[in-house]
């Protein structure tokens, strides 16, 4: 009894706290479902981002698209990206063709565009200064609009409203009213060297010196702020190396130097930084060449005795592409000899010359590759539990690991911040039951068909910035370029790996989706609105310097005259 009597005090002193916290909570839940219920909480900016988790490396997914592959020789091209339509064909376009058939059916006429669009121009010469119309749309929840750059929405050449995820939906693309420049902005320019389509062989030094000097000059006037010269475009060298023999491209043939001891890189680092630019070394890692099928067995013989393909045969892969009557050399991705020469290449480089970054773009296997042409590397190396395919993601994986911690063990032992990156196909994966978290598109994708798991890459910041290649336009309904820059985006959000968006001006007025005069300029104000975006690099050197067209004049007179004149953000 006296226990009994000692425990109804404290029951009571409990349930009377409980009804005075009972109340106020009450009140309070009921006050925040008015206020909810009136539209007063503000939406996320962004989605959800992705589940970091990789995808299932084994599932069997039925193809969605044919692959073909680049041109034969006289059209080759510098880099291959992932086109828009279901059959594979080069991004990067030879000097002599103004662009592959990356999209549906490509419309070479120019029409006059709506509201959203820009006047027209005939102006030839590299872009001057202009304004331009702003476009237009309606909002989407996957899009940031800052409240403060008045978003409008875009339209197409027939007036229509532009989808942002093209086939896939989502809403209406939005354009801020005016571009407004980021802070420490990337701006970089693409120059290749093989094939000679950015730069043409020399005889001398003394032209060699006077071609970049005024090409150095131009894309300094034009507002970049990057050059990501070519260094390294078939296993061989455009700088003194010990491993590599000198390019083919630099004089017109393999191993040949310039006169006087010249080494163009040291020169070209110390003129870019005169003008105030950076330069970035890009190297191809695996490519050894690319000549008509008829011409394939005897090409190795045409190298310096010095390249590592030639004194390696058995570590050269050859694939025959016979539907373009090509064949393409490449180093076997699969032999850790070659792992180790291209880390060495890469640390020769940093070691003798200190550029301000290293780039790979999306040359890993080719477009296409069939099955066969390394078997017998899959049979002796790969593991009892791994399907081709992901032998191959993990070869490209321990490349691009090896090339990271060479980079970064430079940096750490030396003091500097040299950083390390990729340029990949647009497309990681098309998005699917196998890959929920794929991009709305259909098309080439790095994953599944150059075995490059770039998400992977960039999840576990083994790059240090990534740059895809979205090379198509606003209104491609199957590789629209709103969609899949928020993709990527999304991608990078939270993580170390700084994301630069590849633009396809070679494509502007040659493909279709791309026939607007404003086309480029408006993905340029597009990316504004996108803070993860950290710049641009534009593709290629001769259609910024060159236009082939009004649709790439009037928007490269918008972007260097207006855009890039407002302000010149931070080096």
């Amino acid at each position: 009894m006296k226990n009994r009597v000692g425990r109804t005090p404290f029951r009571s002193r409990i349930a009377f706290r409980f009804r005075a916290l009972l109340l106020p909570a009450l009140f309070l839940t009921i006050f925040l479902c008015a206020l909810l219920s009136e539209g007063s909480a503000l939406p996320l900016p962004y989605p959800i981002p992705p589940p970091a988790e990789d995808p299932p490396p084994a599932v069997k997914r039925p193809a969605t698209t044919t692959a073909t592959t680049p041109a034969a020789s006289g059209t080759a091209t510098t880099s291959q990206s992932a086109p828009a339509a279901t059959t594979n064909t080069t991004t990067k376009p030879a000097a002599t063709t103004a662009s592959s058939a990356q999209q549906p059916a490509a419309t070479t006429t120019t029409t006059k565009p709506a509201a959203a669009t820009a006047a027209t121009s005939a102006s030839s010469s590299v872009p001057a200064a202009t304004t331009t119309a702003s476009s237009a749309s309606t909002s989407a929840s996957s899009q940031t609009a800052p409240r403060l750059l008045n978003p409008q929405p875009l339209r197409d050449i027939s007036g229509n409203l532009v989808a942002m995820n093209g086939n896939y939906g989502g809403g209406s693309v939005l354009l801020p009213a005016a571009y407004t420049p980021k802070q420490n902005e990337f701006r970089g320019i693409w120059v290749a060297t093989a094939f000679n389509l950015d730069f043409a062989k020399h005889a001398t030094t003394a032209e060699f010196k006077k071609t970049f000097r005024s090409l150095v000059t131009r894309i300094a006037d034009m507002g970049f702020n990057t050059i990501m010269f070519q260094v390294r475009p078939s296993c061989d060298a455009i700088y003194e190396s010990s491993i590599n023999p000198w390019s083919r491209w630099l004089t017109g043939e393999e191993g040949k130097a310039l006169d006087g001891g010249f080494d163009p890189l040291a020169f070209m680092i110390a003129e870019s930084h005169r003008r105030g630019l950076k330069l970035y070394a890009w190297m191809n890692p695996y490519r050894v060449g690319q000549v008509s099928t008829s011409a394939a067995s005897t090409y190795l013989k045409t190298l310096s005795s010095g390249n590592f393909a030639r004194r390696n045969p058995g570590m050269v892969v050859r694939w025959d592409n016979r539907k373009t009557d090509t064949s393409f050399f490449f180093l076997d991705p699969g032999r850790a000899e070659v792992v180790a020469h291209i880390v060495n290449s890469v640390r020769e480089v940093l070691e003798r010359y200190r550029p301000d970054g290293v780039v790979f773009d999306d040359y890993f296997y080719p477009i296409g590759v069939d099955d066969a042409c390394d078997a017998a590397t899959f049979r002796k190396f790969g593991r009892k539990a791994q399907t081709h395919a992901d032998w191959r993601r993990a070869n490209t994986e321990l490349m691009v690991r090896s090339v990271s911690g060479t980079v970064r063990a430079f940096n750490k032992l030396n003091g500097t911040a040299i950083p390390f990156g990729i340029s990949p196909v647009g497309i990681w994966a098309n998005r699917s039951e196998a890959f929920p978290d794929g991009s709305p598109s259909k098309g080439v994708e790095a994953y599944s068909q150059s075995f490059a798991d770039v998400r992977k890459w960039v999840k576990n910041s083994w790059i240090d910035f990534v740059i895809p290649q979205i090379n198509w336009g606003f209104s491609n309904k199957i590789a629209p370029f709103a969609g899949i820059v928020n993709w990527w985006a999304d991608l990078v959000r939270g993580t170390n790996v700084k994301l630069y968006v590849g633009i396809g001006v070679y494509n502007a007025g040659v493909t279709a989706g791309m026939e607007s005069p404003s086309e480029i300029s408006n993905q340029i104000l597009y990316l504004v609105l996108r803070r993860e975006v950290s710049g641009t690099a534009f593709f290629a050197a001769r259609h910024c310097l060159k236009p082939e067209n009004n649709a790439q004049r009037t928007s490269l007179r918008t972007i260097f005259g207006s855009y890039w004149r407002t302000t010149t953000p931070s080096k």
